[in-house]
């Protein structure tokens, strides 16, 4: 599975707000790094999330839910892609 680092998600989300407008930056980091690693997480050795579509699931539960970025609208260009 290809993995997109906070720094990379970020620069993602100023270039949807540079094409469809919007507000730069994030409300809370942690809460985006939190979105983006809990895909990962194990228990007793074994992943919570194994499949691939299990992981994009959870990192879009993981934006929607917390929302780190100020607009929502990335959100929907990250579940589209």
């Amino acid at each position: 599975m290809i993995t997109l680092g906070i720094e990379q998600v970020i620069r993602l989300h100023e270039k949807v707000v540079e094409r469809t407008g919007g507000v730069k930056g994030i409300r809370a980091k942690e809460l985006l790094e939190s979105a983006l690693m809990s895909p990962f997480q194990t228990f007793d050795g074994v992943e919570l999330y194994p499949s691939t579509v299990d992981k994009i699931t959870r990192i879009t539960y993981g934006l929607v839910s917390n929302h780190p970025e100020e607009i929502i609208r990335s959100q929907r260009i990250l579940m589209s892609v």
